[in-house]
């Protein structure tokens, strides 16, 4: 009886396991501050300087963006080992590299406002 009662439990862990590491948010950024949320949820913009943090963990390079019309003069800081590189595009873009890492975006706004940010992959983006 206890033997079947382990199995199910090592069955059980494997399957929690499995969908942990195959979930769609495995892949994925996240905001971390000033409030934890998903990138699908707009983001709260406060007037003046606003610093948003994310925490991704990336199979592969993607593409964060947004509109400049809610958010000027952005600004990303990384740790040394990350590199995010700016793209040319009417909207503010980031090619984010794969990895676990965080980062920091800091932007200005001359007005409360929502912005919604799209995560891509980098064929789609263009």
């Amino acid at each position: 009886m206890k033997q079947g009662i382990g199995r199910y439990k090592l069955v059980f862990i494997s399957v929690l396991l499995m969908m942990l590491f195959s979930s769609p948010g495995y892949a994925d950024c996240q905001v971390i501050a000033p409030q934890a949320q998903t990138l699908q949820q707009p983001l709260d913009i406060s007037l003046g300087l606003n610093d948003i943090q994310f925490k991704c963990r990336l199979a592969e390079a993607r593409v964060l963006s947004f509109p400049l019309d809610a958010l000027q003069k952005p600004s990303v800081y990384t740790g040394q080992d990350v590199i995010i590189t700016p793209l040319a595009s009417a909207r503010a873009a980031y090619l984010l590299p794969e990895g676990v890492y965080q980062f920091t975006l800091t932007a200005e706004s001359d007005h409360i406002s929502k912005v919604s940010m799209s995560l891509r992959d980098l064929g789609t983006f263009q």
